[in-house]
Formats: structure tokens, C-alpha cells, sequence
């Protein structure tokens, strides 16, 4: 929704972090790779935002 109000280089940036049009594409049946990367990439990102999260988490209690 934000890309769509925004126009320019920074509108491009927004469209293509969004998760809409690599959704799509998979939902079509069209595995591309640049889309796997994406979502590996957000969910390895994910993953490492929680272990330190939980670690500090730990760190604080112990």
C-alpha cells in the first residue's frame, strides 16, 4: 500500500520489498528464483531477529 502512493526511486524500492508481487508469481505457479531468495532471505531474517531477541532476553534474566 505504501509503494503505491510513492513515485520514483523510492517508490521502486518500496514495490519490490513488498510481498504482493512475489506472491503472486508463486500462487501463479511460477517459481522464480529471484522470488525464493526473497522469502528465504526475510525468513532467515525473521529467524536471526528472534535468536537475538531470545538471547538478550536470557542474557537479562540470568
Amino acid at each position: 500500500m505504501l509503494a503505491g502512493g510513492m513515485s520514483g526511486m523510492l517508490g521502486g524500492i518500496f514495490q519490490y520489498l513488498s510481498f504482493q508481487p512475489h506472491y503472486e508469481s508463486l500462487t501463479r505457479g511460477v517459481i522464480d528464483s529471484k522470488d525464493v531468495i526473497y522469502f528465504g532471505s526475510f525468513a532467515t531474517f525473521c529467524l536471526v531477529l528472534a535468536h537475538a531477541v531470545l538471547s538478550r532476553r536470557n542474557a537479562i534474566d540470568a
